[in-house]
């Protein structure tokens, strides 16, 4: 085997290994991957908070709290809307169905 096989060897065993670490992990590391896309996007905010002069801490509290209010008015406006257009979905579904069949078939 030449030393370029190996190296490649060497590289895609460290791939399919690596791979399968982060398939195996995969239900652990969602909710840290959440976590810092989060941290990322309200980091400015914090940052203009402390430049007003608030404490680091109760701005990382204003901020959170901030955030689960818009997730919490999100949820409860958007939830509905949702589960309404479900059931209209799944009641006229037979006719769409129909439809589909007589135009497309």
């Amino acid at each position: 085997m030449t030393k370029a096989n190996k190296i490649w060897l060497s590289w895609l065993t460290l791939t399919a290994l690596s791979l399968y670490f982060l398939a195996a992990i995969s239900g652990i590391l969602l909710p840290f991957v959440a976590g810092i896309i989060i941290a990322y996007f309200l980091r400015p905010a914090a940052a203009k908070l402390e430049s007003l002069g608030i404490k680091r801490t109760i701005s990382a509290l204003i901020i959170m709290l901030s955030f689960v209010v818009v997730i919490l008015v999100f949820s409860l406006t958007i939830v509905p809307i949702l589960y309404h257009q479900s059931i209209g979905l799944i009641k006229h579904l037979p006719e769409y169905i129909k439809y589909f069949d007589a135009v497309w078939v």
